[in-house]
C-alpha cells in the first residue's frame, strides 16, 4: 500500500532485528576528537602569543630609536594584550578546574574584588610618594607643571583610596 504511492520501491525486507543506536556515539566521537587536538591548539597559541610579545618587544624598540609615537602604542598594546592572554590561557584551566561548587565561585569573586581593592590601595600609595617627588621637583626648579601634576596625584590618589575602600562595602548594603 505504501509501495503503491512511491515513485519507487521499497525492498520487502525484515526490519525486526534493527537495534536502536544511542546518539551519545556522535558527539563522544566529536568530543574525543577536539580532545585529541586541544593540546596542540594550545601549545600553538602559546608560542603565536610568544611571537606577538616579542615582535611588540622589536616595534618598542624601533619606535624609540625612530621616535615614532603611533609605533610606540601599537607596541605597547601588541606586549600588554599578548601577556594578559597569555596569563588567561595558563590561569583560565586552573580556576576552571579548580571550581567545584557555588561556594567556590563565592569565594573566587570575594578574593578578586579584595586583590583589587588592594591593588588600589597600592597604587594610592605609590600615587601620593610620586606626588611628593613631584612637590619636590617643584620646590627645586619651581616648575608650574610639577605642581599641578602633584595636585592631580594627590586628588586621583584621594580618590582611589575612597572608593577602594567604600564602594566594596556600599554595594552589598544597596
Amino acid at each position: 500500500m505504501i509501495n503503491d504511492a512511491l515513485p519507487f520501491k521499497i525492498p520487502d525486507k525484515d526490519y525486526s532485528n534493527l537495534q536502536p543506536v544511542e546518539s551519545d556515539s556522535l558527539f563522544g566521537g566529536i568530543i574525543s576528537g577536539v580532545g585529541g587536538i586541544a593540546a596542540p591548539i594550545y601549545t600553538w597559541s602559546v608560542v603565536i602569543l610568544t611571537i606577538l610579545f616579542v615582535a611588540g618587544t622589536l616595534v618598542m624598540i624601533l619606535s624609540a630609536l625612530f621616535k615614532n609615537g603611533q609605533w610606540q602604542k601599537y607596541g605597547q598594546i601588541t606586549m600588554l594584550m599578548s601577556f594578559l592572554t597569555m596569563l588567561v590561557l595558563r590561569g583560565l584551566p586552573i580556576i576552571i578546574l579548580s571550581i567545584q561548587s557555588a561556594a567556590d565561585v563565592d569565594l573566587l569573586l570575594r578574593e578578586t574584588l579584595s586583590l583589587l581593592g588592594f591593588g588600589a590601595v597600592f597604587l594610592c600609595l605609590i600615587s601620593i610618594a610620586v606626588s611628593f617627588l613631584f612637590n619636590f621637583g617643584y620646590q627645586l626648579i619651581a616648575h608650574p607643571e610639577f605642581h599641578r601634576w602633584a595636585k592631580n596625584l594627590r586628588g586621583v590618589a584621594a580618590l582611589m583610596l575612597i572608593f577602594a575602600v567604600v564602594i566594596p562595602w556600599l554595594f552589598p548594603l544597596l
